[in-house]
């Protein structure tokens, strides 16, 4: 059974959007390209952010700008009356789910490269200071980064070499399965064992289409949702090398 492919409608886009002044300035012709990249893609459709902007509003233009894509509006609890949510879902899907991110090339080196430069870019200090605040906040500031222990060895390795100053290689932050802890414009790399939606397929069209049969013959799951930035040029990868070999499932 073929694979659906959904792809992320979003402003928060750039070359690395978590870097400082790697985040695109708000651009609403960037967003008409990035739906009309979708529509033409041979993607089901996008998931739309909740980022900056009211969600159906953003699916609701877009979708002026489309003839064929499907929109999932993503939904969180408490967020909006029960009542105007029902009548706004008769229009979009919601979803409640989460996304992997994904960075495709024709060979495993050119994706491997990539991926590493999502790190470089961002530079150790940066990573630092996220993940030090996030440790804070998440002990209400009983530690920082160079107190806190991971809860796996794994982890435990990514935190000792950020503290040394030094970034985790591309092979030390595998996770099994074709993924790779990463990070993203809304999440830092998952030093809590969180389960972290910032979690990339890396490599070339055929290995990482071999992780999705496998779990998709292992799970069952009938679609993905994917992301990776700059939003159109990724887009174009996946439809160019993922999505036809996807449909033959």
């Amino acid at each position: 059974m073929p694979v659906k492919t959904f792809w992320y409608l979003t402003q928060a886009d750039g070359d690395y959007p978590w870097s400082p002044g790697g985040l695109y300035p708000v651009d609403g012709q960037r967003q008409i390209e990035l739906a009309k990249t979708i529509d033409d893609g041979g993607f089901e459709g996008a998931l739309v952010a909740t980022w900056p902007n009211d969600p159906f509003i953003s699916a609701t233009w877009a979708a002026a700008h489309t003839s064929r894509m499907k929109f999932l509006v993503a939904i969180y609890a408490n967020m909006m009356p029960a009542r105007l949510l029902a009548e706004k879902a008769l229009t979009f899907d919601a979803f409640s789910g989460a996304l992997s991110g994904v960075i495709v090339r024709p060979s495993r080196d050119e994706a491997i490269e990539r991926f590493r430069s999502l790190f470089e870019k961002a530079g150790i200090e940066q990573i630092q200071d996220v993940l030090d605040k996030a440790v804070r906040r998440r002990t209400h500031g009983k530690q920082d980064l160079k107190t806190f222990t991971a809860r796996d060895a794994q982890r435990q390795g990514w935190v000792d070499s950020i503290n040394a100053g030094t970034l985790p290689e591309p092979e030390d932050l595998y996770l099994g399965d074709g993924l790779y802890a990463g990070i993203t414009a809304w999440s830092p790399l998952d030093i809590f064992a969180t389960g972290s939606s910032a979690v990339y397929y890396v490599g070339d069209p055929d290995e990482i289409t071999g992780h999705v049969r496998t779990l998709r013959d292992a799970t069952g799951p009938t679609s993905l949702i994917l992301a990776g930035w700059p939003l159109i040029d990724e887009a174009k990868n996946v439809a160019e090398h993922l999505i036809p070999r996807f449909e033959k499932l």
